[in-house]
């Protein structure tokens, strides 16, 4: 890590992904210093439970789309862009790291005509083989990454028992409010991604003001995800032709709503 100056780390709004991949990736793309020039590194976070095979195609799409945006905005020389796959599915990755391996003869080439050919490798952070005292760095970083390598365990207990220490841990910020956001971010990822956790059970070796702040969280959920039932009715009424005041009427949406709906409807 010599080569980049983690001092002059800058997240970018950018992240390239498509829309239906949305549910399957998220990437961050940082700005960083690589070897004394403009450059960056590229996250992609896996979240299904199995390696994608088509990872490397999607994250070599990804890199061409940098750099034609840096090539359109700019017409200067592009950035070194490092793709590094963050994966904490319940499989082992089983899938090549380089574009190389992918294509069907590649390595019976002669080295002349392996220069015409692109390829390159990604580097892979594969979280469910790594010891838990090798995840390591600030403590929102080692919760984070705590709680994506168990996100899949079968072992609800461990997950469970992380989770309680996550107050504990987070005093160190020395800023109540900083650990009380974060708090809040872990309930919420730990209660959308499993069925089989209720607040209940996150709550059950918490202290008090733990319990009363999970149990905010998940009434909060629950409300958000009544509001989404109602705009998906609200919409499927006004495309079947329903006139706006039967659908407020019976959806309880706002004239305000009506209106984002019909632009998005059209």
């Amino acid at each position: 890590m010599g080569i980049i100056d983690i001092e002059k780390l800058t997240p970018q709004k950018d992240s390239f992904i498509d829309d239906e991949l949305k549910k399957s990736f998220s990437g961050l793309l940082v700005k960083v210093e690589i070897v004394g020039k403009e450059g960056y590194l590229y996250f992609l976070f896996e979240h299904k439970s199995h390696p994608s095979k088509n990872i490397t195609l999607q994250l070599m799409k990804y890199m061409a789309e940098i750099w034609e945006t840096k090539m359109t905005k700019e017409s200067t020389k592009l950035p070194i862009v490092l793709p590094l796959v963050i994966y904490h599915g319940a499989q082992n990755w089983d899938i090549p790291t380089t574009l190389g391996e992918l294509l069907d003869g590649f390595h019976d080439l002669a080295d002349k005509i392996k220069e015409y050919i692109p390829t390159y490798k990604y580097i892979l952070y594969s979280l469910p083989s790594l010891d838990d005292d090798e995840i390591i760095g600030e403590v929102r970083l080692r919760i984070t990454l705590m709680l994506f390598k168990y996100s899949h365990t079968d072992d609800v207990e461990q997950l469970l028992l992380i989770f309680s220490n996550i107050k504990n841990a987070l005093s160190v910020l020395e800023d109540p409010q900083l650990e009380e956001q974060f708090f809040i971010t872990c309930i919420i990822y730990i209660l959308s991604i499993r069925d089989d956790i209720t607040p209940e059970k996150i709550s059950k070796n918490l202290s008090d003001e733990g319990r009363q702040t999970v149990m905010s969280v998940a009434e909060q959920l629950r409300k958000e995800g009544e509001r989404i039932k109602q705009f998906e009715i609200a919409k499927n009424m006004l495309q079947s032709g329903m006139d706006d005041s039967q659908v407020i009427a019976f959806t309880r949406v706002t004239k305000k709503d009506i209106k984002q709906m019909k632009k998005e409807l059209k």
